[in-house]
């Protein structure tokens, strides 16, 4: 989990460095953006509130 970085759950940030614009990039997440890595076949009992708000990344 430490090669994760902004773009892992953020989207690509190319745009937001280009334009400095913060409205460029994905600011809001939510459990889909979650589950391309935290799902049935890796993770027991995800639960997405507590590493929301914990910065689990």
């Amino acid at each position: 989990m430490s090669n994760l970085g902004c773009e892992s759950c953020h989207g690509p940030g190319g745009a937001h460095i280009e334009s400095e614009d913060s409205s460029d990039i994905i600011a809001k997440i939510d459990v889909t953006s979650c589950t391309h890595c935290h799902n049935s076949e890796r993770v027991e009992a995800f639960n997405f509130k507590p590493l929301l708000y914990g910065g689990a990344h």
